[in-house]
């Protein structure tokens, strides 16, 4: 009896992460030029006002309460923007894939969402193009054009980036 009640709980959790899976995915496309849009906002932000760019990452958040520690910033627009799409806080790493550019990764963290399950959702901009689809019993990240993924990191609370 203790087997088959196990073996409907892996399969009922089989089944919910699969589905998350698809919802975020078919999310992130249909947000994708909004995303754009704030992506190209924070590279006009760093550009005309001061942020220190010596900073491995840029960290933005979409509550102004957020600002005590100094760790993030805040402009009203972007947060107006990141409010409307749900995400809870955006992450413009440097990686050396480009001289072009200080920042060329970007994480979308969505606003809590699958946390009690367990799990952290990004959406990422990679400007480098180099993400691999990755499918394991922690990790899920897929491609949905050149520069887009959806990464969902069942690791938490250990690798929860942000708050």
């Amino acid at each position: 009896m203790k087997k088959v009640l196990f073996f409907i709980v892996a399969a009922t959790l089989i089944a919910s992460c699969k589905s998350d899976e698809a919802k975020y995915e078919k999310e992130l496309t249909a947000n994708i030029k909004e995303l754009t849009n704030i992506k190209n906002n924070i590279d006009h932000q760093i550009r005309v006002k001061d942020i220190d760019r010596s900073r491995y990452s840029l960290n933005f958040t979409s509550d102004s309460t957020d600002l005590h520690s100094g760790y993030f910033i805040y402009d009203e627009e972007v947060a107006k923007s990141m409010k409307e799409l749900n995400i809870k806080s955006i992450r413009y790493d440097k990686t050396p894939c480009t001289l072009k550019k200080d920042y060329d990764t970007m994480y979308f963290q969505l606003d809590d969402v699958g946390v009690s399950k367990g799990r952290v959702v990004y959406f990422v901009f990679d400007s480098c193009g180099v993400a691999e689809n990755v499918k394991n019993k922690k990790t899920y990240r897929k491609r949905v054009s050149e520069n887009w993924s959806l990464y969902i990191d069942s690791n938490y609370p250990s690798s929860y980036i942000f708050r």
